[in-house]
């Protein structure tokens, strides 16, 4: 019966694993555009209209129920108006700063990222976010493959 050396058996598999892993590995794609002026954009919106609204509520005398109304009337016109936007802006802003195990680990071509930033520009806000979550959602084995939006 031959001799079987453990310490061979062990660096032939460490190098067939340390090989496996390396075939695997997604190369990331980072996008090479500048996103802080569209985030600096959105954030001054925001806080231009968040000042607004505290001012009507503390300078007027309306009712808590009817600045509630408007706060949601605002935030809906807010979403409608630059909702894609905003969407699109914090979508870049994860791609070209997330970690790259993190990027690299979707089993989806295109990546949940990317299927998202497209969905979002297909479909619209409300209903391309949720077909990006619910991509993400499903990015675990055995799943992926081929998956446009």
């Amino acid at each position: 019966m031959p001799e079987h050396n453990t310490q061979l058996d062990e660096q032939i598999i460490l190098a067939q694993v340390k090989q496996s892993l390396e075939e695997s590995k997604k190369i990331v794609i980072r996008p090479k555009i500048k996103v802080w002026k569209d985030a600096l954009l959105l954030l001054s919106i925001i806080l231009i209209v968040s000042m607004a609204m505290i001012a009507i509520h503390y300078l007027t005398d309306i009712s808590d129920w009817i600045f509630a109304l408007i706060l949601l009337l605002a935030v809906i016109l807010f979403f409608a108006i630059l909702g894609k936007k905003l969407l699109l802006t914090i979508i870049t802003l994860y791609q070209k700063y997330a970690p790259e195990i993190v990027r690299s680990s979707c089993l989806f071509e295109p990546c949940c990222s990317e299927y998202m930033k497209l969905s979002v520009m297909k479909y619209g806000a409300l209903k391309g976010f949720i077909r990006g979550i619910k991509r993400i959602l499903r990015c675990r084995y055995p799943n992926g493959g081929i998956d446009e939006p």
